[in-house]
């Protein structure tokens, strides 16, 4: 693959820098890619997030309960 189809991400998930490389010739197809692989990291900071006061963990922490808690929280 050439550089050119190396897509980077670096920013901050969960409190820790996070990297991320996606290898893909459609340029397009990468940017839509990193848009759903952003999503989901948004998705995991709602409910994983220490650092974010609405999180449904630091809901947890806050309060002791949560109505309906994500999926994922429970499991």
């Amino acid at each position: 693959m050439a550089c050119e189809d190396l897509h980077r991400w670096r920013g901050s998930a969960l409190g820790a820098d996070a990297f991320v490389a996606i290898h893909h010739p459609d340029r397009i197809e990468a940017a839509r890619l990193m848009r759903v692989m952003m999503a989901e990291i948004e998705r995991f900071e709602a409910i994983f997030s220490l650092y974010r006061s609405g999180s449904a963990l630091a809901t947890l922490n806050h309060t002791g309960t949560l109505e309906a808690p994500p999926r994922e929280l429970v499991d």
